[in-house]
């Protein structure tokens, strides 16, 4: 949070918006099976430093590796990107058709779509993305009409599953 209003509830809708996919839609949160899945094959729980014997010295270890396992995902991400950018969805509108910059060859990409911007008040609502329908060559995101004078600009990307 960053104690300016229009950034922020751009951020706490993004926030909720995910927990909601990842808990409503995907029922995907903390299943065991995805959890299990994530890590390492050489994960041993036994390893982790017990928080009531922690010093400054290993708390600062853990900070380190779990940076250094963020930005090794980061770009291990990024290597699966296909292609990137942004949109705005004004008025009445409902919906905006993206153009993918490569044709893909099926249409088992993921797109991630996040707001990132927004003009006037337009109704919360509007920062949810409903549904995205994907082509080869475009895919359409769809969300409730900002309303007259608003808008809601959103980032996405494409990329694949690894």
């Amino acid at each position: 949070m960053t104690g300016k209003s229009d950034q922020d509830v751009v951020a706490m809708s993004q926030y909720l918006f995910s927990f909601y996919r990842a808990v409503v839609l995907e029922n995907e949160y903390a299943k065991a099976s995805t959890v299990l899945a994530a890590l390492p094959a050489d994960f041993d729980a036994s390893l982790l430093t017990d928080p009531a014997s922690a010093t400054i010295a290993t708390a600062q270890q853990t900070a380190n590796d779990a940076y250094l396992l963020a930005l090794s995902n980061k770009t291990a991400f990024e290597a699966l990107a296909l292609d990137e950018g942004n949109f705005t969805i004004a008025g009445t509108a409902t919906s905006a058709v993206v153009s993918l910059s490569v044709a893909q060859a099926d249409t088992a990409y993921e797109v991630a779509v996040t707001p990132k911007l927004f003009t006037g008040a337009p109704a919360l609502d509007a920062f949810v993305v409903l549904q995205i329908d994907q082509t080869t060559t475009t895919f359409t995101a769809h969300i409730t009409a900002p309303g007259l004078g608003n808008s809601v600009g959103f980032g996405w990307v494409a990329y694949r599953r690894g």
